[in-house]
Parts: structure tokens; sequence; C-alpha cells
């Protein structure tokens, strides 16, 4: 897409700083003539397509169809004595989503005919502007210029992985705009509401991962990550479908990732249903667009919003100075990777309503047995290392316990991994590091080696690797053996309670030794 030239900084659009140059209601009509004109053309566009679009030209017609999802069109109007110019990206891309962001739909809630907006509450702490239909089914939120050069980088991955996963968590966009009058510039996106409105909530919850200063206030509606801990709350669903959860959850993050996106949070809304009629209509599992509890008493609907933060080099200067400070891995703001990997191992052992069965994915489960190493670098002063191994599939990680003071440790431990239909084709990544206790004197731990074994080659059998040198090191080998275990192989999960058996060190989500997981 041709994408809009930098802007000033004073052309920022937080809710403060976009009120000062327009009237409430002047900003108002902008918004809502963009989003309708952008409906409106992208209606009348795809109605003459539709009457182009034959048999015989199916294949090279849809292709080119495809190819519109990265336009960039804008439309010029005269008012109050100077040009508005109203951009909007990708257009075509929001209308192949269907399921909810039609233009149709947009028109109906957010056009010229439809009911006044209005102004929503929020946690935010990064001043945008909300606003959300009177019908509740769309959300408008202001964006900075480089917010939205990245959400529209985005939207050709991001068409692709809603199309092939239906059930993707991630916000269904229904479009991208850009005003322009004069040398005010305002940049929003609209998107449909992960909450029904039509499902009253009881309960609502903002969680990124981290239990660092993530408490509501007082005055907030919506609880966060401590909040959720604290209340014991869970997502009953039937087993299957948290394995299926976990699994999307995981696509969807790999794809936030692979953008460098972070800070993300997953929504989480809760309906009783003990004493509606709702539940006669009920059946455990996924709905539409909504799960259901196994005890059919809670109707959940849950989302991944906010996602439009890149980890950049003001993002990393954030996380050097939380390193300074002591607390770089239970704050917001850490690498992209790091984020998701913790993000998810939040949801594994807080969110599921049965974390010790989470060993075994909708596949099967993995099984790395570590016997020891020889020879590994010796990284600390006293002219030994602390060393613990780390094992990783997708973005599910698992570790030993560390071994002090010594070069040649032997851990005689098996780690368990659940296996999604996704990990078929991707690499278990074995990492040995050695453990840092003074983060903010030396940074974080120290690298002592890799291996990777390719998950198809496990597939056809057992996986022995007897002192295999490790890479990008001078010296050091490590032996394992790997495992697959089918799920048709598994028949009583009631034993995967047993499969992980809690390590006397710690428990964390990624390669950097957290202490907010330690179990001791």
């Amino acid at each position: 897409p041709v994408l809009p030239h930098k802007t000033p900084r004073r052309s920022c659009c937080s809710a403060g700083q976009v009120s000062e140059g327009l009237e409430r209601e002047q900003l108002l009509y902008l918004v809502r003539n963009c989003i309708h004109l952008s409906a409106e053309f992208t209606r009348r566009r795809s109605k003459l397509l539709g009457m182009l679009d034959t048999p015989e030209q199916l294949d090279g017609f849809q292709r080119y169809r495809r190819q519109l999802g990265l336009t960039h069109r804008n439309i010029t109007e005269h008012r109050g004595g100077q040009d508005v110019v109203y951009n909007f990206f990708s257009p075509e891309v929001f209308e192949e989503l269907g399921n909810g962001v039609s233009p149709e739909e947009v028109l109906q809630s957010l056009g010229h005919c439809a009911p006044e907006y209005r102004t929503m509450a929020t946690n935010s702490k990064s001043g945008e502007l909300f606003l959300f239909s009177s019908d509740r089914r769309f959300i408008i939120k202001t964006l900075s210029s480089k917010e939205l050069i990245l959400l529209m980088r985005m939207m050709p991955a991001y068409l692709d992985h809603i199309q092939r996963y239906p059930r993707s968590l991630i916000v269904r966009y229904a479009g991208l705009y850009l005003i322009q009058r004069g040398e005010q510039f305002l940049h929003f996106v609209v998107m449909k509401s992960v909450f029904d409105p039509q499902i009253p909530l009881h309960l609502k919850f903002d969680l990124k991962g981290s239990l660092y200063k993530r408490r509501k206030k007082a005055q907030e509606s919506v609880g966060k990550d401590e909040d959720w801990v604290h209340s014991g709350h869970r997502l009953n669903l039937p087993l299957e479908v948290q394995r299926e959860f976990c699994a999307q959850h995981e696509l969807d993050a790999q794809l936030l990732e692979s953008f460098k996106m972070m800070d993300y949070s997953v929504l989480v809304g809760v309906h009783f249903v003990e004493h509606d009629s709702f539940n006669d209509f009920l059946d455990p599992g996924w709905g539409d667009g909504y799960l259901v509890s196994e005890d059919l008493k809670e109707v959940y609907l849950v989302g991944i919003i906010d996602h439009s933060i890149k980890y950049g080099i003001k993002k990393q200067a954030e996380n050097l100075l939380r390193v300074a400070q002591g607390t770089s891995d239970r704050a917001s703001c850490v690498s992209a990777d790091t984020y998701a990997e913790r993000q998810l191992h939040f949801l594994y052992h807080k969110v599921m309503s049965n974390p010790s069965a989470m060993d075994i994915g909708t596949e099967g489960r993995l099984r790395v047995d570590l016997f020891g190493a020889e020879e590994l670098i010796a990284a600390d002063w006293n002219g030994a290392s602390d060393p613990y191994v780390t094992v990783k599939l997708g973005l599910c990680v698992k570790h030993t316990a560390t071994v002090p003071v010594n070069c040649n440790p032997t851990w005689n431990c098996s780690l368990y991994l659940p296996v999604h239909q996704a990990h078929r084709d991707q690499e278990l990544k074995i990492t040995v590091w050695d453990e840092d206790h003074l983060k903010s004197l030396r940074g974080n731990d120290d690298f002592l080696g890799r291996l990777s074994v390719p998950m198809t080659w496990i597939l056809q059998g057992p996986v022995d690797l007897r002192n295999a040198e490790l890479s990008d090191v001078s010296k050091g080998r490590l032996s394992l053996r790997c495992l697959f275990e089918s799920a048709d192989e598994i028949v009583d999960d009631s034993l995967l309670a047993k499969a992980s058996p809690k390590q006397p060190s710690r428990s964390v989500a990624c390669c950097v030794c957290s202490p907010l997981y330690r179990t001791a």
C-alpha cells in the first residue's frame, strides 16, 4: 500500500490533542463521513465486480480481487473553506473478512443514518480517543501514524490468517483510516467489538500475562491479571476445547510476534447463565463467537486486542531500564517473543481450569529426556557456570533445574511439551543457559549453546542425541532423547497430572529466567 507521509509531532492523535484544533461536533462528523464514504465505495465496487465475476474467469478474477486488498484510496471534500482528504486503506481486505464487518453492517452501525456515537471509558494509559457505535457492535480508536503503518503492513498476513483460522482470537478489523484537514491529521481504526452487545457480561478482564502492576483501580470496571488470579476464576471448558483454545492463541501470538508486536491483551468477558433461559440453546465448547463452559453455567467472550505496539528502539530502551531496576521479566515491556511466550504460559497455568492436563496438545505431547552436558563454557568469574536447559516448541517453553557451579552438569529429568497441528513442521529448540542471579548488574542469563531438532524427525520415531556438539559456541556437548506420544496413545488424561513434576528451582515461560513464576 501507499504509506502516508510522516506527520509532525503536533499531529499525534491522543484524545486531548485531536480536540485542540477540532470541535467535538466537527471531529465526529469527519470520522462518520470518512467511514461512510469508505463503506459505500467498497459496497458499490463489490457489487460491480460481482457482476463481472463469471465462471470462465473465476480463478484469474479472484487473484485480481485479492490484490485489491493492498490499495490506498482517498476522497477529497471541500468543507469550511479548506479541503478535507479522507484516506482509507485496504478496504477490500475487510470486506473479505465478512463475519460482522461487511460494508453493509458498518454503514448500519456507523454511517450517516446510524445513531450518535458514544464515548468509551477504558483502562488505556496512551490517551487515545475511544468511541463506540450506539448498538455497541463497533469501536473506533485513534492511532499514531506509526501504529497505522504497522497495521497496514500486517493486513495481507492478517487476512490470510483469519481465512485460514476462522476461530482466531484476534479482533476483527473493519477499516483503517486517515483524515487530513490542512496540517491536522487524524489516524484511526474501526474494529468489531469482542463482546456481543446481546450477551450481558457480569465479569470483564484485560489479561497481558504479567502480574507486575496489573491490578485495576477503584474506578475501573475491567479487571486485570492480578484481579483474575485473586478471583480464582478459570475458563471451565471441556478439556479438548482448552487445548484447541491454547493452540489457537499460540497461532495468533506467533503472527503478532512475526511483526514484533507486543503489549496486546486477551480480553475476557464472562456471562453467568444460571438463571437465564439462554442455556437452553447452548452446548459445551465452541459457539458462534463465544465459548460455553462444560457445566453450561458460563459463557465466555474472548479476543486479542491492542496489538498495534511494536517492540522498537523506544521499547528496547524501556526494557533496558527495567533490567537495571531488576523488573525486566515481570514488567509488560519485554521483547515480542518473550511477551508471546509469557502470555501463553499465563493462559496454560492461570486461565485454563485444568493446567495439570495441558502437557498434551491437540496432536499429542513431546517428551524430552535431558541427561547431562559436558565441557560447557565457564561464564562466571569463578571459572564455572550455573547451567540449565530450556526446550521450546512453538511458544511453549519448559526448563530443567539449575545445577550450580558445574560445567559438566547432570539433570536426568524429563520435560513434556504439548504438540499441536502447527508444530508438525516446526523445530524443537534446545538452549543451554548460565543463570545470573543479579540481573540488574549483569543483565540477562548467559548463552551457553543450542541445538535444533526438526519435528519431522521426532514424528518418525525416537531421536537420541548423545554428546551432541552445541552450536554457536566454542565448546560444549549435550545428551538428550526426544519421543513423541500421539493423543491416541494417551488414553487416560488423569495420568497427565504426573507428567510434569514440579522443578525445585523455577517454572517460567521464557528463556530468560523470571522470578515471577518461581516455585521455590
